[in-house]
């Protein structure tokens, strides 16, 4: 499914975001429909804090995205696109928002909140739901490298599994303890950034697992000046906002979506992949789908999942999962300077879809890349069937022509393991 053509209710709090983003019904703005939509999820999501659920047995699972748009810099109006949920949300006035840099303490001040009351005759503190979106349009300004290996990531791992109760000493502060905690994050980034900063570690902890990334190349088509937003629409959609604020206890499920779920998880589990960056995420797809669906359910305010809204959230992950899974191989290949090169190589034969020998040798010396170092590459390339090499003429000489290899099934071959 292209990212471009996004399976959509015919009505709802979503709909009505994608035409007001002017995203559909024909794109009007350089913003990927892409990132709309899933700006649109994690708008809803910000705005329900803790109040709903859905039961999945031994645990309940709360609306809580950490949601990373990924686009080269210039491309893809990251920024753009988070700021629109992130106005609806300021003017409905439904979660607290949290934009600046920030230290683990500060993070864990900024979602600890208390009012007085009054009990037995004396006005005590009373701790209130910890919940709050992250907003983060340079998610490189947040998170260096180091912060892999400061109190950083633990702590926003362990919040985004929206805990009952936490607690930590925090220096010169003692014990702050945080209740009924439901974190989002609206986050943007280039590619470049992640590859080069997130070690592989990032993955063997489930940090990475946690996140929703949303990769993009941008607009193929340049909007020198997009139309301007629908005010009667918008305050629509700021009282839709404000309605779902109000939403109180348990999203269920119809016997024929449960049903249907539970015949996917079934076929899923046992396709998971041996690699231990696909089966982080994929550990945690079926609580990811979840909550999209249940968003998708309140999006037409009802308190019901229902079998399309199922069906819809499982399209949207498999719809991000190609890009992002290619991300994650960049990420690990980035590690080493043979992986690296090989990266560099295929992304080039990628992007170009087919490219000779010669033209594809020029790219790569002003990289650095000799050509031995490229036959090694290609030869390891060739090998792991990620791309195919044909003998062809290019102005009557014999040449090599290199194409990317895709699967059957019409997706990216896992290229994680290289």
């Amino acid at each position: 499914m292209s990212k471009d053509i996004i399976s959509l209710p015919e009505k709802g709090w979503i709909v009505d975001y994608m035409k007001y983003t002017r995203c559909i019904p024909t794109p009007e703005t350089e913003i990927p429909p892409i990132f709309c939509l899933f700006t649109a999820i994690t708008t809803i999501a910000a705005s329900l804090q803790r109040n709903v659920y859905v039961s999945r047995g031994l645990y309940e699972l709360y609306p809580t995205f950490l949601t990373v748009l990924i686009a080269p810099t210039g491309k893809g109006k990251k920024t753009t696109s988070i700021n629109i949920g992130l106005k609806l949300l300021q003017k409905a006035q439904v979660t607290k928002i949290i934009s600046e840099q920030i230290t683990p303490e500060a993070l864990v001040l900024a979602l600890h909140r208390q009012i007085p009351v009054i009990k037995g005759g004396t006005i005590v503190p009373q701790i209130q739901d910890a919940t709050g979106l992250l907003v983060l349009p340079e998610l490189s300004v947040f998170l260096e490298k180091r912060d892999y290996r400061s109190g950083l990531v633990p702590l926003i791992t362990r919040l985004a599994d929206a805990p009952d109760e936490w607690s930590s000493e925090t220096v010169g502060r003692g014990e702050v303890k945080l209740h009924n905690v439901a974190l989002c994050m609206l986050a943007g980034s280039a590619p470049s950034w992640l590859v080069g900063s997130i070690p592989a570690e990032a993955f063997t902890g489930g940090f990475m697992a946690r996140f929703l990334f949303i990769v993009s190349d941008g607009s193929a088509q340049p909007v020198p000046k997009p139309p301007a937003y629908d005010k009667q629409l918008q305050e629509k959609l700021i009282r839709g906002l404000k309605g779902f604020n109000t939403l109180r206890g348990e999203i269920t499920i119809e016997p024929v979506a449960e049903k249907y779920f539970a015949d996917w998880y079934k076929g899923y589990y046992y396709k998971r992949s041996i690699d231990e960056k696909h089966a982080a995420y994929q550990e945690r797809k079926h609580d990811h789908l979840m909550r999209i669906a249940l968003v998708l359910a309140v999006s037409e305010n009802r308190m019901v999942i229902n079998l399309g809204d199922i069906q819809r959230a499982k399209l949207y992950l498999d719809n991000i999962e190609e890009d992002m899974f290619a991300m994650f191989g960049d990420i690990e290949r980035s590690q080493s300077t043979s992986g690296s090169i090989i990266q560099t190589v295929l992304a080039l034969i990628k992007k170009q879809g087919s490219i000779t020998h010669s033209n594809l040798l020029r790219y790569v010396i002003s990289k650095g890349i000799t050509t031995a170092m490229l036959s090694e590459s290609i030869e390891t390339l060739k090998g792991g069937n990620y791309i195919s090499v044909a003998h062809v003429k290019v102005n009557g000489k014999p040449s090599m022509l290199y194409s990317y290899v895709k699967d059957k099934e019409g997706g990216t071959e896992d290229v994680t393991d290289l």
